[in-house]
């Protein structure tokens, strides 16, 4: 695991990449639910929507490294109640 910054702000390397990918994912989702709305059926279409199952990852990704980070954020930093 690598990480970048000071103490007070680490990051994690692997974690931004796996951010970074589902971003590149979910603008592709977006880009490709259209362009499967728009053609017919044919091979063209199979191949879209392999591809849109192959990247169904992005959402769940997002959210738990959400809950990961504020997980952690949380046990760093308690709020005093």
């Amino acid at each position: 695991m690598t990480t970048v910054g000071d103490e007070s702000a680490i990051r994690l390397r692997e974690c931004d990449v796996v951010r970074g990918l589902a971003i590149v994912a979910v603008v592709m989702i977006h880009a490709l639910v259209h362009t499967v709305e728009t053609v017919n059926h044919g091979t063209i279409t199979s191949a879209y929507v392999a591809l849109l199952e192959a990247i169904r990852f992005a959402v769940p990704a997002f959210l738990i490294l959400s809950a990961f980070f504020l997980t952690q954020k949380e046990l760093e930093h308690p709020e005093s109640d």
